[in-house]
């Protein structure tokens, strides 16, 4: 099992699951068909066609959509387990399964902004804050937003191919005053267009 860590996020300054699965050796993103399009493949067991052999969990819970735009700064770290995993997991699992484990908010407040402008009409601007509201009781709130102009000109009329753009937005609520009750409330959206 390969596991990143958000120390490891941190440190190399990976911005995509793209650029984690760089650091997790059998593991790539094949994203030759854009952000949406993009699929796993663990150990090189792909298909062509239908959905991945390996399937994304977030918190141990199957997600179905694209992980193109997830916000990185919200991951404490990412499971990726090899081989056939059906009997743990369940459908779509018989390459692999990668499960992201979400960062909770602690017993202090901590927040983070940053940007990031580049070539190519790329901007990247991501937000966060988390910390607690009461006893045992915690939030987390996250933003991301991403935009990309676009590499290469199309020669025909001159306009931009490859642009994209996305939105996304995240929050947390976490009880756990150390009793034999704790409870998670997570939500995710997320909007692309490429």
């Amino acid at each position: 099992m390969g596991v990143a860590t958000a120390e490891t996020i941190d440190r190399l300054g990976l911005d995509s699951l793209t650029d984690i699965a760089k650091t997790t050796p059998g593991l790539v993103f094949d994203d030759t068909l854009g952000r949406d399009g993009n699929r796993p493949v663990i150990r090189g067991q792909a298909n062509i066609l239908g959905q991945s052999g390996v399937a994304y969990f977030i918190d141990g819970i199957y997600y179905t959509g694209s992980l193109a735009d997830y916000d990185v700064d919200t991951i404490e770290r990412v499971e990726v387990v090899k081989g056939p995993q059906s009997a743990l997991y369940g459908r779509n699992t018989y390459s692999g399964a990668i499960n992201i484990i979400s960062r909770l908010p602690g017993d202090t407040w901590e927040g983070r902004a940053t940007a990031d402008i580049s070539e190519h009409d790329r901007y990247e601007l991501t937000a966060g804050v988390r910390g607690p509201v009461a006893d045992g009781l915690s939030v987390g709130l996250n933003g991301r937003f991403y935009d990309f102009g676009g590499e290469f000109t199309n020669v025909f009329d001159g306009s931009k191919v490859g642009d994209q753009s996305s939105w996304s937005l995240s929050g947390v609520l976490n009880f756990d005053n150390g009793g034999p009750i704790t409870a998670m409330l997570r939500g995710y959206y997320n909007r692309t267009d490429d």
